[in-house]
């Protein structure tokens, strides 16, 4: 049953896997990639096999530099799907004597 789920696993990880081309054996230095998707992910190579992770809320992966950095020193449009949030409205309330 386990031999079962790890086939699945890997079958659904290597279907949802991009077009990113890892090298088949690690190097001495780790292999990072950017997501020409997001560039808020990144993909890090193991034996060949591409792992999405993602950098911390308001960093992008600089692939220049190979690590997360701020926005604005790297060529990254983001779309957002959502409005920003907005500062609650204060409440009103109206006393009578």
């Amino acid at each position: 049953m386990l031999l079962v789920i790890i086939i699945a696993v890997i079958t659904v990880f290597a279907a949802a896997s991009p077009s990113v081309a890892c090298p088949p054996k690690n190097e001495e230095k780790v292999t990072l990639l950017p997501n020409p998707d997001n560039c808020k992910t990144f993909y890090l190579c193991n034996e060949g096999v591409p792992i999405l992770l993602e950098c911390p809320v308001g960093l992008g992966f600089n692939p220049k530099l190979k690590v997360c950095d701020y926005l604005e020193n790297i060529n990254c449009e983001v779309v957002l799907t959502s409005s920003p949030p907005t500062a609650p409205t204060p409440a009103t309330t109206s006393t009578t004597y």
